[in-house]
């Protein structure tokens, strides 16, 4: 026997397995590097995230992390909340939040504060709410809100009227 060739198949007695029957049992099992389970399709490999995205929004949004934000969501809606968490996706959840309605300088934010899961892709915008900003800001009830926003139309200062619903 040469040195540096595996031991033959042949050999009994010994706990060596011979390099032909590793290769075999390679070949029929198959290498699962994402920990196993069921093989990923096309689909499943698309919604990874990317390392480079991940890594933008895990550093960018750390910073935000329990502040008080605005977030504005592709329905129009504007929330107010206490930034309690995110993951890669850009989920978030926010504490203490309530939704905000604004028109010029006056707003109104509903009574009931809560906690809000957000869909990462369901989030247009937010960025962090500035105590000085938000001091010059007039809070009104909803009905003196609705009458703000109708005078500024009709002045010709709002270009959009978004009827103001009861909760």
């Amino acid at each position: 026997m040469r040195k540096g060739h595996p031991v033959p198949s042949s050999t009994s007695g010994t706990n060596a397995t011979p390099v032909r029957d590793q290769r075999h049992h390679q070949q029929h099992h198959h290498y699962k590097p994402h920990g196993g389970g069921p093989p990923r399709t096309n689909h499943q490999a698309q919604q990874q995230t990317d390392p480079f995205v991940e890594h933008a929004v895990r550093t960018s949004l750390i910073s935000f992390l329990d502040k008080r934000m605005l977030v504005v969501l592709r329905d129009g809606r504007n929330i107010v909340g206490n930034l309690s968490t995110f993951d890669r996706n850009a989920n978030i959840v926010l504490v203490n939040a309530r939704i905000r309605e604004a028109v010029d300088k006056y707003y109104t934010d509903s009574k009931d504060a809560g906690v809000y899961v957000i869909r990462g892709d369901n989030v247009v915008m937010m960025g962090d709410v500035d105590p000085k900003l938000e001091s010059r800001l007039e809070p009104v009830t909803k009905e003196l809100l609705q009458k703000k926003a109708e005078e500024l139309k009709a002045e010709g200062k709002l270009n959009a009227l978004k009827i103001l619903e009861d909760d």
